[in-house]
């Protein structure tokens, strides 16, 4: 059956005429009680970024709730009962939030009833879901309880579906080839269902789990699975802070190979608000002397560092603010990084991720510094090959699940919550700049 969501900025002055302003501006300001700095002096001066502070994980006082994706396409994952990694997730999500409750059509049930009512088939599937309204509602759901001010709440909901998108049975039944056709269509749905809502973020887990029985694909036509593994997708719809706080359980959960089943093939975030801009580290700690507490401005003394430090200065940077990433991508984050001197790009500066410290860093020799330097660092988002458009336009069905991790139409759905968040639609996630000054 067809599938989608179902129910939701001078002129110039004469050098005479600057000399004779700027000190009474300066003397105006200094009585003022403002701190400048002069306008004449050559010590590195502190380029002032727009901070935005790290998001910080929130995993206490969430009232978590499971919506359903009851479209007949869905059912074959619950009626499959060997290794049914779906059921296994579903049941995972209730240990990490234990007041979970599940949320089928109109009817609400508590988590721990969940399980057997599907096992035991009491849950109805219906001919038709449209993704874009059942998202639509559950960020409306998140956002309308985030600006509650008499009652604010935590809500964290998690959709569970196979991605899919598709018009309606009406159109469908008048053109087989509408998803194809109306694709950028589809996407845009997906973006203006989440775009209004500026307080919520959003995260996607993809599994894998055998499906058993009749499987409608983007066209109607019906395909007979028995036990074929297909992908399906834990949307998570939240604050940016309960979003965080669920993928610190998520990434505990990874290490933990024994108990939890909650362990993502892939996942993408959409949780920070903006570019992050905070300071990097910059070492060795004695050798570089900073120009002003909490200035990006350092002095160094070419003589000491060359003859006591290898003729090299460090730079580090905390992974902490890099809740859009799992630790596993961090290896590939690092290589996809861009160290600028200068606004140059240096490509004898590779990043590496320091997994002990939990940073990424990289080192410059000052044979690639002048007098005055801005040494610049730009992380860029990381693209899991899943996220990447399928090379097979054939393959709607996601029935050769090793074979390609995506679909033709899930594509389209990325992108259209790429295009819904400020954030997702930036490639840079997080740049800082440093500069530095030789004695």
């Amino acid at each position: 059956m067809s599938k989608g969501n179902r129910n939701r900025e001078k002129g110039k002055s004469s050098s005479s005429l600057q000399r004779f302003i700027v000190p009474i501006v300066v003397l105006a300001l200094v009585i003022a009680g403002v701190v400048i700095w002069d306008p004449w002096d050559t010590s590195p001066k502190c380029e002032i970024f727009v901070e935005q502070k790290p998001v910080e994980a929130l995993d206490t006082g969430i009232v978590a709730t499971i919506y359903f994706d009851n479209s007949f396409s869905m059912k074959g994952y619950a009626d499959a009962n060997v290794n049914n990694n779906y059921l296994d997730v579903l049941s995972d999500l209730r240990a990490f939030y234990p007041g979970t409750n599940a949320q089928v059509d109109e009817e609400q049930i508590p988590g721990n009833e969940l399980i057997d009512r599907i096992r035991q088939h009491e849950f109805k599937y219906t001919q038709e879901s449209l993704l874009y309204k059942d998202l639509e509602m559950i960020a409306a759901d998140v956002q309308q309880a985030l600006c509650d001010t008499l009652n604010p709440q935590q809500r964290l909901n998690f959709y569970i579906t196979d991605g899919i998108m598709s018009g309606s049975d009406e159109d469908i039944s008048k053109d087989r080839e509408y998803n194809k056709i109306h694709a950028q269509d589809l996407q845009n749905q997906i973006k203006d269902a989440l775009k209004e809502n500026d307080k919520i973020g959003i995260s996607v887990y993809q599994f894998m789990s055998p499906f058993v029985g009749t499987y409608w694909a983007y066209d109607n036509s019906k395909q007979q699975l028995n036990g074929t593994s297909r992908f399906f997708y834990v949307i998570a719809v939240g604050s940016r802070e309960a979003l965080a706080g669920f993928k610190r359980k998520v990434d505990a959960a990874s290490l933990d190979q024994k108990g939890s089943k909650f362990h993502p093939l892939a996942q993408w975030h959409a949780i920070e608000a903006q570019v992050i801009r905070t300071p990097l580290s910059v070492g060795p700690i004695g050798a570089l002397t900073q120009v002003k507490e909490g200035c990006a401005c350092y002095t160094y003394s070419p003589k000491v560092i060359n003859k006591q430090h290898n003729r090299t200065i460090s730079f580090s940077m905390d992974a902490n603010v890099l809740v859009n990433h799992c630790i596993e991508d961090m290896d590939s984050l690092a290589a996809a990084c861009v160290v600028e001197v200068n606004g140059i790009v240096c490509n004898d500066a590779p990043v590496t991720w320091d997994s002990t410290n939990c940073k990424l860093t990289f080192a410059l020799s000052t044979n690639l510094l002048g007098k005055q330097s801005t040494v610049r660092l730009s992380v860029k988002r990381l693209e899991p090959t899943w996220i990447k458009p399928s090379s097979n336009d054939d393959d709607k069905y996601m029935l050769t699940a090793l074979a390609d991790a995506r679909t033709f139409l899930f594509d389209k759905f990325m992108l259209g919550i790429r295009g819904a968040f400020p954030d997702a639609a930036s490639d840079i996630i997080y740049q800082s700049e440093v500069k530095l000054e030789q004695q």
